[in-house]
């Protein structure tokens, strides 16, 4: 769910000892749910879901950009998922209907860079399961997790 527009967000702080992020802060949503945001990583080369055709940018079709998205799973966590759920990792919300193609382009850019950030495509991979902490929305490359006390040692179970 987008994070941009929503203005419940408060009591910001920055975190320390997140290696390799370069923006990593804490929040509070509706006064009782804790954050984390985290800027996607950033490579050196930009992964950019357009090609440029004698300087006009094209995009995929829906179906070109979910098998986008199956080949990168496949070849970043060497396993597969279904069409159905691909497509739904290529959009913020099912609900928010039909937007202008200039507004999905956005979309896919968006989601597609931080689709390829590992902590951000685990964490919204294996929603359903309770291994990783949930992705509670984004705005453009910053994406929000839910925050979970560090485990200590001895205390793991």
């Amino acid at each position: 769910q987008p994070l941009c527009t929503e203005g419940r967000i408060s009591s910001l702080s920055c975190q320390t000892f997140h290696a390799g992020k370069e923006v990593v802060f804490s929040a509070v949503k509706d006064e009782n749910t804790r954050l984390v945001f985290k800027l996607a990583r950033q490579t050196d080369q930009p992964s950019s879901v357009f090609w440029l055709d004698n300087g006009v940018q094209r995009y995929p079709t829906e179906a070109e950009f979910t098998r986008m998205i199956l080949d990168h799973i496949s070849s970043r966590l060497n396993t597969t998922v279904s069409p159905e759920q691909a497509a739904l990792l290529g959009r913020y919300s099912q609900l928010l209907g039909p937007s202008s193609p200039r507004d999905r382009h956005r979309e896919m850019q968006e989601r597609w860079g931080l689709l390829q950030d590992n902590e951000y495509l685990l964490a919204a991979l294996y929603a359903d399961r309770d291994v990783f902490p949930r992705v509670l929305g984004s705005c453009g490359q910053y994406f929000a997790l839910e925050y979970l006390e560090p485990a200590l040692e001895g205390h793991v179970s």
